[in-house]
């Protein structure tokens, strides 16, 4: 009896735990979706990161590993995940999270390569090739 009752115990913290882990959920969505869907809703598309618009952006355009991204919101960056490298010379930029006004559009805005600088870069020479919402690609 005492038998039962510890297995009867170990079932239910099991259930318990499964359930509060969400498991078999997590399971379950990990297998119905894609690699890169998963990326996007935790990464954003023109939000959080950018990292399904610097994507997008790579694949259009094709772009090798030199890509200089700026992202108005301070984060951690996607460089590391898109295995890619800034460009020193800036001569493309993808501005993420950069949001237009009536009386301001990108080009007179001053815009940081860190937001923790006091440098600010030179847009007025770059052309503006892409624009999603408030995502840029810039390039000469």
């Amino acid at each position: 009896m005492i038998k039962y009752k510890k297995f009867v115990l170990i079932i239910l913290i099991t259930i318990v735990f499964l359930e509060f882990y969400k498991i078999p959920y997590n399971t379950y969505l990990l297998i119905k979706r894609p690699f890169e869907e998963r990326m996007i809703i935790n990464y954003g598309y023109c939000d959080k990161e950018g990292y399904g618009y610097i994507k997008y952006i790579i694949s259009k355009y094709d772009i090798d590993n030199n890509l200089t991204i700026i992202n108005k919101n301070p984060s951690p960056g996607v460089y590391g995940l898109l295995n890619l490298k800034a460009d020193k010379e800036n001569n493309k930029i993808v501005l993420i999270n950069f949001p237009e006004t009536i009386t301001e559009n990108i080009f007179d805005q001053k815009i940081k390569k860190y937001w923790f600088s006091k440098d600010h870069i030179n847009i007025s020479n770059l052309k503006l090739f892409h624009q999603n919402g408030n995502c840029y690609y810039l390039s000469k």
